[in-house]
């Protein structure tokens, strides 16, 4: 065997083994990964901003909500009800407001079930 061989041996032992490393089980609240208290009270001081992208979103999903019939076509592979989903999710975190959940809820639920028009 050479040695190069070997040296390819060692490295891809080495791989295998941090490969199997065991990691500790989160034990912190959910949800861990982003929307903790603080990015919430960011947003919901951002969403009084006249401009930025929670106010963006925000004035996304009032405007799916208010206009049913304009946003009633997926778009392209459901592009336009997902851009709404995150919009609305997003107005839901900073505001806390039901309609918004409710909205992003009517087009997610579209989006799995594969429909073309709501």
């Amino acid at each position: 065997m050479t040695v190069r061989a070997l040296l390819v041996a060692a490295v891809m032992v080495t791989l295998a083994r941090a490969a199997h490393a065991q990691v500790a089980e989160p034990t912190g609240p959910h949800p861990r990964i982003v929307l903790d208290d603080a990015i919430r009270a960011t947003w919901k001081r951002q969403a009084t901003a006249k401009d930025g992208a929670v106010a963006r979103a925000l004035t996304r999903c009032r405007a799916v909500h208010d206009n049913p019939k304009e946003n009633r076509y997926s778009g392209y592979q459901g592009a336009e009800w997902a851009t709404s989903v995150q919009a609305c999710a997003i107005a839901w975190a900073a505001t806390g407001d039901d309609v918004h959940a409710q909205t992003a809820i009517v087009y997610f639920t579209a989006l799995l079930d594969d429909l073309d028009e709501v």
